[in-house]
């Protein structure tokens, strides 16, 4: 590992043995260091199950950093005067042009993992951009690692009781639509796809359109979205609804041609599933208005809509208790007449099983609107709804807020009052 100028993370030569790297550009005079190197990180970084690597030029190292759970650490710095040979190396393997650096490029590593549970198949998606520093150009170089297959079930999600009851009765309806809200890495693919594999069986006809691919559920016709030749969300709709389907997902609600085609095909004996980028559930319902959505289409259509976040959660071998009073909690919203009551919470440590940083794996946290008779009736009035009408009967109906969610979590020990806060709270709903 002679590249390797220090160390974040511990990285052995054991992980260079531990990938087996579809390439077929290895040549006689490639600098094997180099070679064992990027390997040796990738591997390093699917030990600590990490979601992405990113190589970032700095003035003097190339900076090696992996997201786990959510939040970025350092691995590893390496030496200014490998950083050409670094960045090549990636590129051979996602089969991206070499002599081109001034554009973003895309490609793809797949590769075999071979060392206990975390064995299997993976496909690397790769991302480069071109950058500035004081001395010249540079390119970050960004990889996000997938499981080519995952066993994610819906028992896997951490859902509650009642949410979990009302996605059952979601996945069991023959049409309408569901829509998962939230941001950018708060597990919505991942619950698609946990639905979707609940739902798959020989009886029903599976289509899904997506951007991209993430994961492969045998079984399942998944189709990949390709702009450049015209094959859009829109387009693949069109063609699944001459494919005799009986449930669509649809991975994006980006336009107005994708959501209306979504809608009717809610209509015409379809289930649809989908994901928007709303900061709650029940702004969905004004988002589809505002994507060009008849209002009147919405009270036969949408069966429910489902918020997510991903918090993280204490380490289990580190925690450690404190005594505060319930004055904590008054910045998620709780009220009560005794606010300086005692109460046992928990904070973070720190320990080799969570790298130092007190907190280990992630927790969803899940806000579930379901489209009963009475929010059937408030979406059917002509003069339509205000958010703030959907809001308040969404709870009369029993939906629980992200907030109150994470405030479990937190009395339960599981996360801190800063965890919550930091993916949950927003001006408007507190």
């Amino acid at each position: 590992m002679d590249p390797v100028r220090g160390s974040g993370i511990d990285i052995t030569r054991e992980d260079i043995r531990r990938i087996v790297v579809e390439d077929r550009d290895i040549r006689g005079d490639t600098d094997m260091a180099i070679v064992n190197t990027v390997h040796a990180i990738i591997a390093a970084a699917i030990r600590h199950r990490a979601s992405d690597i990113h190589f970032e030029p700095m003035q003097d190292e190339l900076r090696v950093r992996i997201r786990i759970d959510g939040a970025l650490v350092p691995l590893v710095s390496l030496r200014k005067e490998t950083e050409q040979a670094v960045i090549a190396r990636l590129k051979v393997m996602s089969k991206m042009k070499l002599d081109e650096s001034r554009l973003p490029q895309d490609g793809r590593i797949s590769l075999t993992y071979k060392d206990g549970p975390l064995s299997g198949v993976y496909n690397v998606r790769v991302n480069t951009v071109p950058m500035q520093l004081l001395d010249g150009p540079a390119e970050k170089v960004v990889l996000r690692i997938l499981p080519a297959t995952t066993n994610i079930t819906i028992d896997h999600l951490g859902l509650s009781p009642s949410v979990r009851a009302n996605l059952e009765t979601i996945m069991s309806q023959p049409q309408g639509m569901f829509l998962l809200t939230g941001p950018t890495g708060s597990g919505k693919t991942t619950t698609l796809n946990a639905m979707l594999t609940r739902m798959n069986d020989l009886s029903r006809n599976i289509v899904t359109v997506e951007d991209p691919v993430e994961y492969h559920i045998p079984g399942i016709t998944q189709v990949q979205t390709h702009e450049a030749i015209g094959l859009t969300f829109a387009s693949a709709l069109r063609a699944f609804l001459r494919q005799d389907p009986d449930i669509i997902m649809v991975g994006e609600m980006r336009d107005r041609e994708t959501a209306q085609i979504a809608v009717r095909a809610a209509l015409t004996g379809h289930l649809v599933l989908s994901t928007l980028h709303t900061n709650d559930a029940p702004t969905a319902i004004p988002r589809l208005i505002d994507l060009g959505v008849e209002q009147y289409l919405l009270p036969s259509t949408i069966i429910g809509v489902m918020a997510q976040r991903l918090v993280r959660t204490l380490c289990p071998n580190c925690r450690e208790p404190y005594r505060t009073t319930l004055r904590e909690l008054a910045v998620l919203g709780i009220q009560t007449e005794n606010m300086d009551q005692e109460i046992t919470l928990y904070r973070p440590k720190g320990c080799s099983a969570c790298l130092g940083t007190g907190l280990k794996g992630r927790h969803g946290l899940y806000e579930l609107l379901m489209v009963d008779t009475d929010m059937r009736a408030l979406l059917s009035r002509p003069q339509g709804a205000t958010l703030d009408e959907i809001r308040t009967q969404a709870k009369k109906s029993g939906m629980r807020q992200l907030r109150e969610e994470g405030i479990d979590l937190i009395l339960k020990g599981m996360t801190t009052v800063e965890q919550v806060q930091r993916v949950v709270y927003t001006t408007d709903v507190w």
